[in-house]
């Protein structure tokens, strides 16, 4: 049987934070009982990598995203909801966020959210 000598990836590259390096190594285990199970599991502890690497979303980013998600009708009605007595102000002007809201990490999006961490931490 081959051996196959796998370097830590924070022996190439220092910057590697030392939790994605043991999800990588982990990925690599040449014991399948001690690899991931399952694309779930990896994704998981990747997400966790992902969150403590980034920082948390500011109030003007969550409020941004909010806009995004609900339509100006649902928003009025919302505050109609709330205040009956008093008339909805008119919506704001939509305009486009100057970043990107905040997204969860799964979904056809993961791989694009792992390929910016894997290049913020110099990895291509």
């Amino acid at each position: 049987m081959r051996e196959c000598k796998v370097a830590p990836p924070r022996t190439l590259n220092p910057r590697i934070p030392e939790s994605l390096e043991r999800v990588v190594m982990k990925a690599l285990e040449r014991d399948p009982d001690r690899r991931y199970q399952d694309a779930a599991d990896m994704s998981r502890d990747l997400e966790a990598v992902m969150r403590e690497s980034q920082p948390p979303p500011s109030p003007a980013a969550l409020a941004r995203l909010m806009e995004n998600l609900y339509e100006p009708r649902e928003r009025e009605d919302a505050v109609a909801e709330e205040s009956p007595a008093e008339p909805a102000p008119p919506p704001p002007a939509k305009e486009p966020p100057a970043s990107p809201p905040p997204t969860e990490s799964t979904g056809p999006s993961a791989s694009m959210s792992i390929q910016k961490l894997l290049k913020r931490f110099g990895i291509k």
